[in-house]
């Protein structure tokens, strides 16, 4: 099996992408689904929220894109061949996280696959974003979920892997712009804070040879399929 080191391999790793029926869930902007369908892939993207379904459809022609969201999704039993979930599961309300997953289950084909890749509570990007935004109890609630999905027999595991996403950054105002194009929300966040956000960011960075802050994400990927019949 080739090394995995970001969602593309790790879906590459398991299937041949070329003619393959994706759903993305939690799509955001389009770049993984545009990814997806650079490689050959039928994709269809979906996110709940209108501005990013907008901004996909004009950065990617070669995918579909429509507002729904996870946990009540428009579409037939077993009509995708694949269904992701890149960093989107910890957005979804706790409360909705299992009916979510049993939907991406739902529209499944019978030998499908569901990628769920997930960041983990360690690494100093995460503690570099927590003054803005502390996702620790919905990083673990997603966690949760899935493990719960499997135990109930709702769910097959069939690998579950971790591996390091390094960013760098040349100052600490690119890193915020990266923090706020996830959520434009935590804009407001990030004026408020100012000096003793820089200070923050700064004093968890590792510095590169050349100059540069790096931060390092740990993320845990999980490939699942329906249960056996």
């Amino acid at each position: 099996m080739s090394l995995v080191n970001g969602p593309l391999a790790l879906v590459a790793s398991r299937l041949r992408l070329d003619g393959l029926r994706i759903l993305d869930i939690g799509c955001g902007k389009g770049g993984f689904a545009k990814e997806l369908a650079t490689a050959g892939s039928h994709v269809i993207g979906i996110d709940p929220e209108a501005s990013a379904i907008s901004a996909a459809a004009l950065a990617t022609s070669g995918a579909t894109f429509q507002v729904a969201s996870a946990e009540a999704l428009p579409f037939q039993d077993g009509s995708f061949d694949a269904v992701t979930m890149i960093n989107s599961l910890h957005h979804v309300p706790a409360a909705l996280m299992s009916a979510a997953l049993r939907e991406a289950a739902r529209v499944l084909s019978i030998e499908g696959l569901l990628f769920i890749i997930e960041p983990l509570t360690t690494g100093n990007f995460f503690e570099a974003l927590k003054p803005v935004e502390d996702e620790t109890e919905v990083r673990l609630a997603a966690q949760a979920a899935v493990a719960e999905e499997v135990e109930f027999g709702h769910l097959r595991l069939l690998q579950s892997l971790t591996y390091n996403r390094t960013e760098t950054f040349s100052d600490a105002t690119q890193l915020f712009d990266r923090m706020i194009a996830v959520d434009p929300n935590r804009a407001g966040t990030v004026k408020r804070l100012g000096d003793t956000l820089v200070d923050h960011v700064v004093s968890v960075g590792r510095r590169t040879s050349d100059g540069r802050m790096a931060y390092d994400q740990p993320i845990k990927a999980d490939v699942l399929a329906k249960p056996s019949t």
